[in-house]
């Protein structure tokens, strides 16, 4: 019951995030306004690379969005916007180990992708 019970928080969040207006919406209503004022909210596009790990699989489900922003010299990028949801029953001491290697399998894609 416990997995189904993750399973169904997961899934719950990766199709409401995986609809770009809902997307367009949150980031809207809960991002600080000079973030939101510098995204292109119409250009958020879905990344359908999966960076979660098996070790990762368990706890986390995860749903990216590439982004145009406008950085202070007027130069637009793509950037990535990440949700990253994860239901416990209960409290982790160190967190910010999970989300640290979850950041770092990012990277490791971006590298190896880059390398191509």
């Amino acid at each position: 019951m416990a997995k189904e019970q993750i399973n169904s928080h997961d899934s719950f969040f990766t199709n409401l995030f995986s609809k770009k207006d809902e997307v367009a919406e949150f980031l809207a209503k809960t991002t600080p306004k000079e973030i939101v004022e510098k995204l292109d909210l119409d250009s958020l596009k879905l990344d359908s690379t999966k960076y979660i790990d098996s070790d990762l699989k368990k706890h986390f489900a995860d749903v990216v969005y590439n982004c145009d922003y406008a950085f202070e010299n007027n130069e637009t990028k793509t950037i990535k916007i990440t949700f990253l949801f994860e239901h416990k029953s209960y409290r982790e001491n160190m967190p910010y180990i999970q989300l640290g290697k979850y950041l770092f399998n990012i990277w490791s894609v971006q590298r190896s992708q880059a390398r191509e």
